[in-house]
């Protein structure tokens, strides 16, 4: 497990599997990490990055500071704004994380996704902000219906792109992020000619062991 402040022991450790995972908003990447470790235990082969989200003001939670990737001003699929300056900023920084990871030459596949918010901004910065990685995950949330992600991959697919899949992972009783959107997204992708791939778990915003062992 690492937080990203250091990679200096990641080069010795020689992994397969590199799995770059954003927090949520409603936790730190430290909280996070002891959530996951109550759950499951990575593999041998496999290094978990925890990145933590700067604190910033965030207006669903009234403009209080959290500690979250980028601003979200409604919970709602038919909402069109999308924070693309706090997004884009943080694409940056994990392009720069993940240049260094790939200069380390260790490892034979990353992946970079998430839960909740971190899923959202990974997907961003994988398909519209075009950091490569071999998969990126999402868990437990969404896109809104007209978002810049879906014209993205539409358009570097018409191009003749080869985009990383997509792993789509959900509760079915998820009572903040229905899993009818994340369906919605599915579709989307998966009309746009994506590899993506939607598997439903018996639990609400949530995640268990075994989704965790079915997305590693």
């Amino acid at each position: 497990w690492h937080q990203n402040s250091s990679l200096k022991d990641l080069g010795c450790l020689d992994p397969p599997n590199v799995v770059i995972y954003l927090h949520g908003s409603r936790i730190t990447a430290f909280g996070m990490e002891k959530w996951m470790k109550k759950l499951w235990s990575p593999p041998e082969d496999f290094v978990l990055i925890l990145p933590s989200a700067p604190m910033r003001n965030y207006t669903l939670s009234k403009g209080r500071s959290r500690s979250v990737w980028h601003d979200r001003i409604a919970l709602d699929p038919n909402h069109h704004h999308e924070d693309l300056n706090g997004i884009d900023e943080i694409s940056e920084e994990l392009a720069k994380l993940v240049g260094d990871i790939r200069r380390l030459d260790c490892c034979d596949n990353l992946s970079m996704g998430g839960f909740s918010m971190g899923a959202h901004q990974a997907m961003h910065a994988v398909y519209r902000n075009r950091i490569s990685v071999n998969k990126c995950f999402n868990m437990s949330t969404y896109l809104i219906r007209t978002s810049s992600v879906f014209s993205a991959v539409e358009h570097r697919i018409q191009s003749g792109e080869i985009l990383p899949p997509l792993h789509i992972s959900h509760g079915t009783q998820d009572d903040i992020t229905p899993l009818s959107w994340a369906e919605d997204a599915y579709k989307t992708f998966h009309n746009s000619g994506l590899e993506c791939y939607l598997e439903t778990w018996n639990h609400k915003h949530d995640m268990s062991k075994e989704q965790l062992d079915s997305l590693f």
